[in-house]
């Protein structure tokens, strides 16, 4: 509740983040 832009962006990226690793079979 009441994230800041800049913890939302971080999260997206570390979101990103494991997608790929995930994706390349981390």
């Amino acid at each position: 509740a009441g994230a800041s832009p800049r913890l939302r962006a971080w999260r997206d990226r570390v979101r990103a983040l494991r997608s790929r690793r995930g994706a390349a079979g981390d």
